[in-house]
């Protein structure tokens, strides 16, 4: 059993307006503003090694791959977000060596016009950048709506320890960090978003237009499965993406040794 605190968790697309006047609304779009970057800026960076920044160029061609209890990595949409994703780095329009920390520490120093980044960084980069931080959607792909995963921070109660001689202390616990007061706090002080609806109304009604963006993505996200098979999936998606990336497989050979690794693994653990 887990209660929710904290949701969204989502994938946004953040941008400095010093460097960018008017945020891209595709991928073609945000391409083409290369040449308009300032000499020593980048134009876009992310995590491009992780798997969860992949799942929104998934999602724009309809290929999540887990839907309904069935692995889904095999298809078409697999194949196509495949070799999108590679075409941005093959092109120059993300550097794929920089992970993580490196896009993130870039972006709050004024180096790259765009990053991907999820909701969690919104506090850091408004301190960071202050009024200069922008939020847009993700840009779009071929006129596809790109789908991040969402999910929420809950606190979970192990070993059916919601039943025992504890179960008072932890209702308490679960309803303090539930209230209007403990949730309406975790947004003014760490801008991560309620999990309380009627909070999260208010802070839509509050909003400015960053806000407005940030909510507006979660519109387009998708919940994050919890079946334990995601963690199967994770690494058949990391298996299959790093054999196309160094070009020892094609696209749709990649998707389909992804389905292969997945099944497997289900079979051997199940």
């Amino acid at each position: 059993m887990g209660i929710p605190f904290i949701a969204g968790n989502h994938l946004l697309l953040y941008y400095n307006k010093r460097l960018v006047s008017e945020p891209a609304l595709n991928w073609q779009q945000l391409s083409a503003q290369k040449n308009t970057i300032p000499t020593g800026a980048d134009l876009i960076a992310w995590s491009y090694n992780e798997m969860y920044w992949f799942i929104p160029f998934l999602g724009a061609f309809e290929a999540l791959p887990y839907e309904n209890g069935n692995v889904n990595l095999n298809a078409q949409g697999t194949a196509t977000a495949l070799d999108f994703y590679r075409g941005l780095a093959t092109s120059g329009i993300v550097a794929p060596e920089c992970h993580y920390q490196c896009s993130f520490d870039k972006f709050v120093a004024g180096e790259v016009a765009y990053m991907i980044n999820g909701s969690w960084a919104l506090n850091g980069f408004t301190k960071a950048l202050g009024n200069d931080l922008g939020i847009a959607q993700l840009p779009q792909i071929q006129g596809k709506v790109m789908k991040p995963y969402s999910s929420v921070f809950a606190l979970a109660f192990p070993g059916n320890s919601a039943s025992s001689e504890k179960q008072d202390a932890l209702k308490q616990l679960a309803m303090f960090l539930q209230s209007d007061q403990i949730q309406r706090r975790i947004w003014d002080e760490y801008q991560f978003l309620p999990a309380n609806s009627s909070i999260q109304k208010q802070i839509q009604l509050q909003s400015n237009d960053n806000i407005s963006q940030f909510i507006m993505q979660l519109d387009n996200a998708s919940p994050l499965p919890t079946d334990p098979e995601m963690s199967i999936i994770w690494e058949a998606l990391v298996m299959g993406f790093n054999r196309h990336q160094g070009g020892a497989l094609n696209a749709s050979q990649a998707s389909e040794y992804m389905q292969y690794v997945a099944e497997k693994t289900r079979r051997e653990l199940y």
